[in-house]
């Protein structure tokens, strides 16, 4: 949900009016639109009547997409753009897991990606330069004029992320939602909706990183990003795995492999699922059904030579199990 202060800054911009004449047009005091600028709490009803004041709704547009592009228009061209990134890598891609996060309207894949690379530091322009309107509105562009396209510095380094969050989102959908969702269902807290929403992050680290000529690769603020994103995945998948075992929860692919291994093993592991019809669980489950299966027999061969009245030594038992 956009938050209050947003709200108040497009209707002041859109209405090109003051404080004092907002708090007219609403029927409210010039002191509670302070506050609403200061995050204090909005009425669901009151944000309905200021959006629908300047012919704008938070179920069909991309409030912090508008404030930041300062239009309805540019911000639908910046949705274009990344509707024919989004198309370009998907059938591009060699598996056919669908990528969640790139089909979420709610996910904000656009102001996301743009806060990201302002965070990084790269340039990015408010509105998209003027000659790529026409292409982008167009379904057919051809080779040049997509090169074109892809060709600006901002774009590339947007396709790279793309590039590793189809393989990352189908990995986080098969096995750290389900581990998540069972976790709660039995009364914890695995944190995996903020792991969700936090993929797009992880993504632009992994992306970069597969671009290591990029000049951004070598720079301490991409730097200090990696480290703050992979110690966020880390710590969490690490709690979501310590919950799971402790609740008895299959975990049939090590999720650390998330953020720890590069895109391109985690796409050959996407591949291996599409060929194979029952997926192999992983070596640490396998592992673990062993060492159950080892102990359960342990306890047998006591018992039975409890019974006969056998007097069995660790030496004994070693020689048993070799």
């Amino acid at each position: 949900m956009n938050s209050p202060s947003l709200i108040i800054s497009l209707a002041l911009e859109n209405l090109n009016c003051t404080q004092k004449e907002l708090a007219e047009k609403l029927s409210v005091s010039q002191t509670q639109i302070t506050k609403w600028k200061n995050d204090e709490h909005m009425s669901h009803s009151m944000r309905a009547d200021i959006l629908d004041l300047i012919g704008l709704s938070e179920s069909t547009h991309d409030l912090d997409l508008i404030s930041f592009t300062g239009s309805v228009c540019e911000a639908e061209r910046w949705k274009v753009l990344f509707d024919h990134i989004r198309e370009l890598i998907t059938l591009g891609t060699e598996h056919l897991y669908e990528c969640e996060v790139l089909e979420d309207d709610e996910y904000g894949v656009p102001i996301k990606s743009i806060k990201i690379l302002q965070r990084l530091g790269v340039d990015v322009p408010k509105i998209l330069p003027e000659y790529i309107e026409s292409k982008l509105m167009s379904d057919e562009l051809d080779d040049e004029e997509l090169e074109e396209i892809l060709d600006l510095p901002f774009v590339k380094i947007i396709v790279c992320a793309m590039k590793a969050l189809v393989h990352i989102s189908p990995i986080y959908s098969l096995y750290v939602l389900p581990i998540g969702s069972k976790i709660e269902d039995l009364g914890g807290e695995s944190g995996f909706d903020e792991i969700y929403f936090s993929l797009l992050e992880l993504a632009f680290v992994k992306g970069i990183s597969n671009e290591q000529d990029y000049e951004l690769y070598s720079s301490n603020t991409f730097h200090t990003f990696q480290l703050e994103v992979l110690r966020f995945f880390d710590q969490n998948l690490y709690e979501m795995k310590k919950m799971a075992c402790e609740n008895n929860i299959p975990i049939e692919y090590d999720i650390s492999a998330l953020s720890n291994e590069p895109t391109t093993v985690l796409c050959e592991h996407l591949e291996s699922l599409m060929l194979d019809k029952y997926p192999r669980s992983h070596p640490d489950v396998f592992m673990d059904e062993l060492l159950k299966k080892q102990r359960i027999t342990l306890k047998l061969v006591e018992k039975i030579a409890d019974e006969v009245g056998v007097s069995l030594s660790n030496e004994d038992i070693e020689e048993l199990f070799n």
